[in-house]
C-alpha cells in the first residue's frame, strides 16, 4: 500500500515541478520541464495501477 501512495505523491511533485519549469519560460529548459511533467504523469498512473492491484489482492485474500 505504501508504494502506491509514494508513487502518487512523487508523481504530483514532478507534475508541479514540470508546470513551474514550463512557466519559467527559459527556452530549451521548457523541454526538460515537459519531460519532468510527463514523468510525473507516469508515476501517478503507475501508483493508481499498484493501488488497484493491491486492493484486488487484499479482496481475494479476505474471501479465502
Amino acid at each position: 500500500m505504501n508504494k502506491s501512495i509514494y508513487k502518487i505523491i512523487i508523481g504530483a511533485f514532478f507534475i508541479a515541478a514540470g508546470i513551474y519549469g514550463y512557466l519559467a519560460k527559459t527556452g530549451m529548459l521548457q523541454l526538460l520541464a515537459l519531460a519532468i511533467g510527463a514523468y510525473g504523469v507516469y508515476n501517478i498512473g503507475w501508483g493508481i495501477y499498484l493501488r488497484k492491484k493491491e486492493k484486488r489482492i487484499s479482496e481475494s485474500e479476505s474471501e479465502n
